[in-house]
């Protein structure tokens, strides 16, 4: 995104003792000494990570993030499941935490992933100011366009619905008027490039 501005990123030091102290801090204890913190309202609690089985580099993460969480005091557990029961689950949101991968159009159009009804919206997001900031974003002329990306960057990380692990890009580019035809896709870049022309001379 070439409106990104890597100023506004503001890293932050971890300390397991401040995490502690957040956690008491909102009524959580220990208080039968198992190593886990229970909930005042409802006592013992599990996190559950859904992930796609046949996905192994993302059950990796899942199993990281989980031993985290357990290295920290909350009980967590990773459910690795069949594409189709991960969607399933996705779509009942019988989960607490679901590692996944969004394709993001190239105009960077994430209402998607954060509009209420998106098709992506797994998180059942419904704050109408994401779809504000998006829409503002993408009707921003290119002087004003840098200014919209960061009041919708700067939304995005104070609120935190998703939380990005790495970003991929995928391009194609051509000389101008050499290819004709080409129609990438979201899920291929190189969709139906055998219907392309490409001029030789």
């Amino acid at each position: 995104l070439p409106y990104y501005d890597e100023s506004w990123e503001d890293y932050a030091t971890y300390s397991r003792q401040d995490f502690a102290k957040y956690i008491t801090d909102t009524g959580y204890s220990d208080t039968d000494n198992d190593g886990f913190f229970e909930s005042p309202a409802y006592g013992d609690f599990t996190i559950t990570i859904i992930v796609n089985s046949e996905s192994s580099a993302k059950v990796a993460v899942a199993n990281q993030l989980s031993s985290a969480l357990r290295g920290n005091g909350i009980s967590a557990e990773v459910i690795p499941l069949s594409w189709s029961r991960y969607v399933e689950n996705l779509t009942a949101g019988t989960y607490n935490v679901y590692i996944g991968e969004v394709r993001i159009p190239a105009d960077f159009d994430l209402r998607g992933l954060l509009s209420s009804g998106g098709s992506a919206n797994y998180g059942n997001v419904s704050d109408g100011n994401y779809e504000s900031l998006v829409s503002d974003f993408l009707a921003a002329g290119e002087d004003e366009k840098a200014e919209a990306a960061g009041e919708l960057c700067r939304y995005v990380a104070e609120n935190a619905p998703v939380i990005p692990i790495a970003y991929k890009t995928k391009t194609v580019a051509t000389h101008i008027g050499v290819v004709s035809g080409l129609t990438p896709s979201l899920s291929g870049i190189f969709s139906r490039i055998t219907e392309c022309t490409v001029k030789t001379e």
